[in-house]
């Protein structure tokens, strides 16, 4: 199924596996906080991104995270690509 982003309303697409692992290094370095400004601890399953390639939602417990304030700027973190 489809799932859009509650900001822009544009269609969400799954990360690559080798983004999702180095998103989940960065989480354990202490280097993510959400749109509400808390630093996130849990590592995700995946990761949905917008088309634009600027904001993601975890994907926790196979349920995508789609609420504003659990989003991830990519803004600054250097993390690659998100798709393939």
């Amino acid at each position: 199924s489809t799932y859009y982003c509650p900001i822009s309303k544009s269609p969400l697409f799954l990360v690559s596996e080798s983004f999702c692992v180095e998103f989940n290094n960065q989480i354990q370095s202490g280097l993510i906080s959400d749109k509400n400004g808390n630093q996130m601890t849990d590592l995700v399953e995946s990761l949905l991104v917008d088309n634009s390639a600027d904001i993601v939602y975890p994907i926790r417990n196979g349920i995508p995270q789609l609420l504003p304030g659990l989003a991830v700027s990519l803004e600054g973190l250097n993390l690659g690509k998100p798709v393939d």
